[in-house]
């Protein structure tokens, strides 16, 4: 029987971009997207805030991810550069958030 859904078909390839090629912030929204996080700046934001924005909490998060969601079956890869986008990402948040708190102030 044939496997219609086989990652090794052309037709697969074709759409997907390898992560080395994305640029910070598809980094970040990969990563993101692989730990299973989804939501608006607000809802993300509020996500880490627990766990932490630094690089170094962020890479903790997905090494623990690995052990424990994925029990080191297909790991996430690229921890330390997926740990700096996502940093870069929620810093860019952090800002829109402060950014938005101070233009509601001046109303």
């Amino acid at each position: 029987m044939e496997n219609y859904f086989d990652d090794d078909d052309e037709y697969y390839r074709r759409f997907e971009v390898p992560y080395e090629t994305k640029g910070i912030i598809d980094r970040a929204w990969d990563t993101l997207q692989c730990l299973g996080i989804h939501g608006d700046t607000d809802e993300i934001v509020e996500f880490f805030e627990p766990i932490g924005y630094s690089e170094t909490d962020i890479a903790n998060l997905i090494v623990e991810f690995n052990e424990l969601a994925l029990g080191g079956v297909d790991p996430i890869d690229n921890i330390d550069d997926r740990a700096h986008a996502v940093a870069y990402l929620l810093g860019n948040m952090l800002e829109e958030i402060e950014e938005h708190k101070k233009h509601q102030e001046t109303e």
